[in-house]
């Protein structure tokens, strides 16, 4: 904010928000740098999963350690993984080894790829057993 004195000088207050040592981006940068769309974003800021600073203007902005934590999102929801306990094991992926930092969520993810395996057994099953009843009719 900027005030004229009494004795005519100007007084000017001016905040800025410096981010040392990393290079900052805005919500379209970081969708071109990790694939991952400005809605998606959006979606994972609203979960927590990461936080971005917001400029005056309400602009996000990010830095470079996000598009490596958004890529982690991505790689754990590509995995089948529920944002619930993608929210407990998001902060066991920086730095140390998972196991380190988080043992009880190697038994739930051990669980999770279980019943993944179980299902694509059944379907593999059901698909042999498609394929046994087409070639029943010439298919």
């Amino acid at each position: 904010m900027t005030k004229i004195c009494m004795d005519g000088t100007l007084n000017s207050d001016i905040s800025v928000k410096v981010k040392r040592g990393a290079a900052t981006m805005q919500i379209g940068d970081l969708s071109r740098a990790s694939g991952a769309s400005a809605r998606s974003l959006r979606y994972y800021e609203q979960l927590g999963f990461i936080r971005p600073e917001r400029r005056a203007n309400g602009y996000r902005e990010y830095d470079e350690s996000d598009v490596e934590t958004v890529g982690t999102i991505k790689m754990l929801l590509d995995l089948g993984l529920p944002t619930a306990l993608i929210e407990q094991v998001l902060p066991c992926t920086r730095g140390r080894k998972v196991e380190d930092q988080c043992p009880g969520i190697i038994d739930q993810v051990v669980a999770i790829r279980d019943d993944m395996d179980a299902r694509a057994q059944r379907l593999l099953a059901t698909r042999d057993a498609l394929s046994e009843s087409l070639s029943r009719v010439g298919r």
